[in-house]
């Protein structure tokens, strides 16, 4: 959590950091921080209901689609 490679961030257009970030009281880098754990998101996409999708390749068919959600863990490194 001391760096933003393999998470979702979420800021205002202007670069700030957005209030409703799950991490924000553990630091700047943290505050950042919307949802940790993406391996290798590939792309991301908003629904007809407003929200935002990611999909992901994986090792050996290990494709994955996530609907983002505030503080989630997607998996990486955790599990492999």
């Amino acid at each position: 959590m001391t760096g933003n490679l393999s998470k979702m961030i979420k800021l205002y257009d202007n670069g700030t950091v957005f209030v409703g970030n799950p991490f924000a009281s553990q630091g700047p880098v943290q505050a950042q921080i919307w949802s940790p754990g993406y391996r290798n998101p590939l792309g991301n996409d908003w629904d007809a209901q407003g929200r935002l999708w990611e999909v992901e390749m994986g090792p050996m068919g290990g494709d994955t689609l996530n609907l983002i959600e505030r503080g989630a863990n997607y998996g990486w490194p955790l599990v492999s």
